[in-house]
């Protein structure tokens, strides 16, 4: 038996078109969003907990995780990840390694296809063609170093501080290496900046309401223009994600609001949001939201909480404590 193990559904597609007789498992969390518990077996509650709390929706069920799929293991010949660029793929990939560790799997029965882009194999699929992609035959096997730094960094991505994680980023690997190291270093942007207490989600949400004329927009208008402006990035929230990140920001979650929602109805069809006055001086970095604001937010395995000191904030290229600024 075969297996193919992806995170999305156009990868989904081209798998079994091109595999029709192997199995195709879509494992389809978003990673990039919320804790990541380093035990396995705390793993799931974790995410199904915060899928509850944040999405208000159930985790997806997937064969990833089920019993069954540990059962065929001692069946399996060959497992290949199917990966973007992504930030999410990255991810996903160090937890998958360290999944089918767990589960017997070798390194060397692991083989990798890599997209590129999320929109290079949103084409791919889109255009439906015959023939299978460059690369798709570009297949190869992990190698044994790739197979163990896969799953070092899931133990940094979820360690409770970021000191491994900024270690294993300092160390420079050759491009093309699983797991990409500069697209986990997106993961730094979840972190509150320094000067305005900002996450980069947050910014580039707030930056796209100032430039509009009026400094209004619609919430369906401004989700669809900054996820449009996000198609080639390496990180790529989905709309959801986004909204809630938006709606974490306005008068009705918090007394010290950034921006401003009127004309509100469900599901925010004619919602519209324009910046307060503390937006604007928190964008422009006159305040500090977390001056006004307690953060209680996960970044993988770390909780950023202010009520016990422990706020680690973007400070150049690297995370420093808030708010006495000592080195992480």
């Amino acid at each position: 038996m075969n297996i193919h193990i992806v995170n999305n559904t156009h990868i989904e597609y081209l798998a079994q078109k091109f595999f029709p007789d192997d199995q195709v498992v879509r494992d389809g969390d978003v990673l990039n969003v919320g804790p990541l518990a380093p035990n396995l077996d705390d793993y799931r509650s974790a995410r199904k907990q915060f899928f509850d709390e944040y999405y208000l929706s159930p985790l997806p069920d997937t064969a990833f995780w089920s019993a069954e799929f540990a059962r065929t293991m001692p069946e399996v010949r060959r497992i290949c990840f199917w990966l973007t660029n992504s930030l999410n793929d990255q991810l996903a990939a160090s937890l998958w390694a360290t999944r089918l560790r767990s589960l017997g799997i070798a390194g060397t029965d692991v083989d990798v296809v890599i997209a590129g882009s999320t929109t290079n194999a949103l084409r791919s699929a889109s255009l439906c063609q015959d023939l299978l992609p460059d690369w798709v035959l570009a297949r190869r096997p992990l190698s044994s170093n790739e197979w163990a730094a896969l799953q070092e960094w899931w133990v940094a991505i979820t360690n409770p501080t970021p000191n491994m994680f900024l270690r294993l980023l300092s160390i420079q690997t050759p491009n093309g290496v699983v797991p990409f190291r500069d697209s986990l270093r997106i993961l730094l942007g979840r972190y509150p900046d320094s000067r305005t207490g900002l996450s980069d989600w947050e910014e580039l949400l707030l930056r796209h309401i100032a430039s509009k004329q009026d400094s209004s927009i619609t919430a369906p208008r401004l989700m669809g223009e900054v996820v449009c402006r996000l198609s080639d990035r390496i990180d790529q929230p989905g709309d959801l994600t986004l909204m809630q990140v938006l709606l974490r920001m306005d008068q009705v979650a918090t007394s010290f609001p950034l921006v401003q929602s009127f004309e509100r109805d469900w599901p925010f069809r004619r919602t519209k949001f324009s910046l307060t006055a503390l937006g604007r001086a928190v964008l422009q970095g006159q305040e500090n939201y977390l001056a006004y604001r307690p953060i209680d937010r996960w970044v993988g395995g770390v909780h950023l909480d202010s009520s016990e000191g422990r706020v680690w904030v973007r400070e150049g290229d690297g995370l420093v404590l808030w708010p006495s600024l000592a080195p992480a």
